[in-house]
């Protein structure tokens, strides 16, 4: 069971929450796309969305969030990542 918390951004089929597990009470960003804003858009490509959930699924580097959950209802294919709250720091190459 999750918990929103705040709305962050709308996106092209759906938008992405700031969330909370409620059992564990861990934060996550939530997206939330609709699968018929999906299909619409890629009717030549129904799995766009698979790939996606795939690509992301696979992916580990300290750089990049992970997701943690992936689960669809009737009407919403959503994904569930960690929740990055922090900022980049650049520097310049006279700061090392």
């Amino acid at each position: 069971m999750w918990s929103i918390i705040i709305f962050i951004i709308y996106i092209g089929y759906g938008f992405v929450v700031k969330c909370q597990k409620i059992s564990t009470g861990k934060e996550y960003a939530m997206k939330v796309q609709l699968k018929n804003g999906i299909l619409d858009s890629y009717a030549d490509c129904c799995h766009r969305s698979v790939q996606e959930k795939e690509a992301v699924a696979s992916i580990h580097h300290p750089f990049i969030v992970s997701m943690d959950y992936a689960f669809q209802t009737r009407t919403l294919a959503i994904m569930v990542m960690d929740l990055s709250t922090g900022r980049l720091q650049v520097c310049s190459k006279d700061s090392f």
